[in-house]
């Protein structure tokens, strides 16, 4: 039961403390706020408002005024003795431990300050404005007083070269003098701020007038003297070209330039009617125009050096690629009776035909406009340089077919040559057969030897056949080879058995008188060495001898290189 009461006390102690806490910041608060509102009431600003006291009140001065210190007394009156009367509740909610409730009503509180501070601010500005406008009205007019007359004096000593343009200078300035009426009478009334809005527009239009005044005769000169001037120039630049034999009529250089000469007119209209930065736009895209043409020109006097200088040297690779093309049908009947022209080779023949077609074509058609002045060196520079792009590209395919038709020729002779040299081979192996004495001549070197034989011939045929197909000749020559080597590596061997079987016999006939074993083994070696079967007479002779002589093998080989 004890611990029960000692948790109360606990827990009421704890929300003692806790109340004491929370009031005791919400007492800041109060305070931080009425130290708030104190600043807000001690703004000077009934002492700006009655700034206004020394302007005319009246119209929109007296509306303003009014309308401040009525919000500045509401502000007194009722907003801050509203929020005066809000912080005793904040501070009676705290005390009852509503703290929530007091919080609300702080952050509502710190709102409508907030507000009021916003007013307050308007209200200052408003009224700075207001007298700013005045005393900036009464400082300016005289300057922009003498601005118009200075205005109205340059206007009256250029008057003529401004054309019908000096009407509407005279119109402006007439409303000058009606904006300033307006901006008396404004100030009268107590209107400045209307006063200033008028006073800045008189001011803004005197600075375009004065601008317009400057620029307007140079825009009459330069549309109504320097640019058909220019278009004189222009037309007599043409004509001298046409004289030095230069065809013009394929550009419409002359119709934009009468074009541009009617536009004229309209636009000394524009300008008198002041509307002159649509007159300086439509000028400039003028003048580019006539640059564009300056260098149209120019690019048809580099294109006529251009055709005239590159022409002989086309002119010369049209013959010259058409010889060849010739060459190369005469080189490709040929090779045609000898060889099977590859399918992509054909084609590429067939194309580079109608591609030089084409370009002989395009060449005459371009010598007719030339020679006849049908289009102007522009053009024709441009044909030129495509014609010149396509016979450099049938040169290459002329080349590269060449190049093959050659490389047919040249496997055929390098195949010749390879035949040759197993032909000079063949014979070779058969001289080393007949220095070679042999008793007898197996019938499987006789085999392989014919064997040879034919396959040379047919390598040899292959060659002869039309039309050659070098596949085919790669490849009977390629087995003639084979052939010839394994008959060589199989007659080599033979000799060398040979020689073994008969020096194994000689060297074992020591020992037939001492071994009827070794004289009859022998006997038989002889037998199959005059047949022709050495590997077989040696395979009989060296056992018997070995059982004498163990090292019978190296003895014999031994001599064998002492003779060799």
């Amino acid at each position: 039961m004890i611990y029960v009461v000692i948790s109360i006390a606990v827990i009421f102690a704890v929300v003692i403390i806790s109340g004491s806490v929370l009031r005791k910041n919400i007492y800041k608060e109060v305070d931080r706020i009425e130290r708030w509102k104190s600043d807000v009431t001690n703004r000077p600003v009934a002492e700006e408002i009655s700034r206004v006291k020394g302007l005319t009140i009246s119209g929109e001065t007296e509306e303003k005024f009014e309308s401040w210190r009525k919000d500045w007394d509401d502000i007194i009156d009722v907003h801050l003795p509203d929020i005066e009367e809000a912080l005793f509740d904040i501070e009676e909610w705290a005390n009852k431990y509503r703290f929530k409730k007091s919080k609300e009503l702080i952050k509502a509180v710190e709102v409508q300050l907030e507000e009021i501070e916003n007013q307050i601010d308007n209200i200052m500005t408003d009224v700075n404005e207001l007298v700013h406008s005045e005393e900036k009205n009464r400082s300016d007019i005289g300057e922009v007083k003498e601005k118009y007359q200075d205005v109205k004096k340059y206007i009256s000593l250029h008057w003529r070269s401004f054309g019908k343009a000096g009407n509407h200078f005279e119109k402006k300035l007439k409303e000058v003098e009606e904006g300033f009426s307006q901006f008396e009478e404004e100030t009268l009334d107590g209107n400045y701020l209307q006063a200033r809005t008028v006073l800045t527009t008189v001011k803004e239009e005197l600075s375009l007038m004065k601008e317009q005044s400057e620029e307007i005769p140079s825009l009459l000169i330069e549309i109504e003297s320097d640019f058909p001037a220019e278009l004189k120039d222009i037309e007599a630049g043409m004509e001298d070209m046409r004289e030095k034999g230069y065809q013009l009529d394929n550009f419409s250089f002359e119709k934009d330039i009468q074009a541009y000469r009617e536009e004229l007119p309209k636009l000394v209209k524009d300008v008198e009617n002041l509307e002159l930065q649509k007159v300086r736009d439509r000028l400039e895209e003028l003048h580019r125009n006539l640059e564009g043409i300056y260098t149209s020109l120019e690019e048809e006097v580099d294109a006529r050096e251009y055709v005239e200088s590159t022409i002989l040297s086309i002119k010369n690779d049209v013959e010259r690629l058409q010889y060849q093309l010739q060459e190369l049908g005469h080189e490709r009947g040929k090779v045609e009776l000898s060889y099977r022209i590859p399918e992509d080779e054909v084609n590429r023949q067939q194309k580079v035909k109608k591609e030089f077609e084409q370009a002989d074509k395009s060449w005459r058609v371009f010598k007719d406009l030339f020679e006849n002045k049908k289009q102007s060196f522009t053009s024709l520079k441009n044909m030129l340089k495509d014609l010149s792009s396509d016979l450099s590209q049938i040169d290459k395919m002329i080349r590269a077919s060449k190049e093959t038709l050659y490389t047919l020729r040249k496997d055929e002779l390098k195949a010749l040559d390879n035949l040759k040299e197993l032909r000079k081979q063949m014979v070779q192996e058969k001289l080393a057969l007949q220095k070679s004495r042999l008793p007898y001549v197996p019938g499987s070197l006789v085999d392989e030897m014919e064997k040879a034989d034919e396959m040379l011939s047919l390598a040899s045929k292959r060659l002869q056949d039309l039309p050659l197909e070098m596949n085919k000749v790669y490849e009977e020559v390629e087995k003639a080879s084979l052939q010839l080597q394994k008959t060589s590596t199989y007659l080599r061997e033979t000799i060398e058995k040979a020689e073994l079987s008969e020096s194994l016999i000689q060297y074992g006939n020591r020992f037939r008188r001492q071994s009827p074993e070794v004289d009859e083994a022998l006997m038989h070696a002889e037998q199959k060495f005059r047949q022709g079967a050495y590997e077989e007479a040696v395979n009989l002779a060296l056992p018997a001898i070995e059982n004498k002589e163990p090292q019978v093998l190296e003895k014999v080989k031994e001599r064998a290189k002492e003779r060799a």
